[in-house]
């Protein structure tokens, strides 16, 4: 659908005069198993820009939802490659419903089949593109934006033993990316997925738990970060919550959790080589500001992290998920018997992740800031992050 320039334009009007921040861009009557395709000009966008600086262009069809900020327009056309004369190129958003007869959907199904959940109804395709004459440029990501998309799930689900799922066709694979869960008022439940990518996206349910885990104060945050697929046992039937978080864990944790596409393995560090299981991950969170080395540059990923070191990696990942931590002084500390042993780069970090109720003293009024990190520390900090970004419910 060619998107008609006047009325688009007398749309963007209406809704800046009207305080609305939300333009709806709908096609109608699009089957499953079809793809709606939206074209909107240079000097629509650029108007839109103009006159809804924080708005949302939010295009619907086939039951799905994809929401784009005008604020991305320059990067979407930076990542496009595309300059000159602004009526030369255009927007092409495409949205589709895989029927359960695509190739796709059968090969979706079946990795979920793999990871032994069950798939809640059908897979969406959200694809975006720049076009300029004869050329088109597939635009895959959106820096460290979080772009909304919302598709419909067929039956009520328990939103703790739920997540959305990215599916890679060429890898075959599934994994988590961040979503909630709502039910309208008609019983119809969708599921709101944040992601800095594109792709093609389901929703899946599933119940995981762990024999070790029966009385474990984090039992609860565990077993619903890996009904998620976040977490991972170290066997089957064993989560070993007690056990020591490494540094090349924590990193490959937190790039699962905010639902990142790996680089390819760079050897950002001396002692990460590229055949390393962890070095994606490791290369990902290093370019996406979550991790760094250490002067001599090395990683250290098999060395076990500090409770300290732990508030200083989920605070980068709260600020890259957009979480408004409080600002506050690093003498509210000070409550804390042990709060002159963090150290002097842990302090701020430290502070932000308590005041946040991310991060807990012990029983005896201790922080333990040199104190070795457990998995299940850091899953209930993670989980307590992921919810504060609206990233799980």
């Amino acid at each position: 659908m060619q998107t008609d320039s006047g009325s688009f334009a007398q749309a963007v009007d209406l809704a800046a005069a009207g305080g609305t921040e939300k333009l709806v861009i709908q096609i109608s009557g699009v089957d499953k198993g079809d793809t709606a395709r939206f074209l909107l000009s240079a000097d629509s966008l650029l108007a839109a820009a103009a006159r809804l600086p924080q708005g949302i262009l939010s295009f619907r069809a086939a039951g799905a939802e994809y929401d784009i900020p005008v604020s991305l327009l320059d990067v979407i056309r930076t990542a496009g490659g595309i300059a000159g004369d602004p009526g030369e190129w255009q927007l092409a958003v495409s949205l589709s419903r895989l029927t359960g007869a695509a190739a796709t959907a059968a090969d979706a199904a079946a990795a979920a089949g793999a990871r032994g959940v069950s798939v809640l109804g059908d897979w969406f395709d959200f694809q975006l593109a720049l076009q300029s004459g004869e050329k088109e440029q597939a635009i895959s990501g959106f820096g460290s934006t979080f772009v909304a998309r919302t598709i419909p799930v067929s039956d009520r689900v328990n939103v703790g033993r739920a997540t959305a799922v990215t599916f890679d066709p060429q890898e075959g694979t599934i994994e988590f990316v961040p979503s909630v869960f709502e039910t309208d008022e008609e019983g119809q439940t969708w599921v709101t997925i944040r992601r800095n990518s594109n792709s093609i996206y389901g929703a899946v349910s599933v119940e995981r738990s762990f024999t070790d885990l029966d009385g474990h104060w984090a039992a609860e945050d565990v077993e619903r970060l890996a009904s998620k697929l976040l977490l991972e046992g170290r066997e089957t039937d064993r989560f070993a919550p007690d056990a020591l978080i490494t540094r090349a864990e924590l990193a490959t944790l937190l790039v699962r959790a905010l639902g990142l596409v790996r680089y390819e393995p760079a050897a950002p560090f001396t002692d990460v080589m590229n055949s390393d299981w962890y070095a994606a991950s490791v290369t990902t969170a290093q370019k996406a500001g979550l991790a760094e080395g250490y002067g001599d540059g090395s990683f250290r990923p098999d060395e076990f992290i500090s409770r300290e070191e732990l508030a200083v990696f989920l605070s980068r990942m709260a600020a890259y998920a957009g979480v408004r931590l409080e600002s506050v002084r690093e003498q509210e500390l000070d409550s804390f018997f042990d709060s002159n042993d963090i150290s002097v780069w842990a302090r701020e970090d430290m502070a932000q992740m308590v005041a946040g109720g991310i991060m807990e003293g012990s029983s005896n009024n201790a922080l333990e800031p040199a104190e070795r990190s457990t998995r299940a520390e850091a899953a209930a900090m993670l989980g307590r992050i992921l919810k504060s970004a609206g990233f799980i419910n």
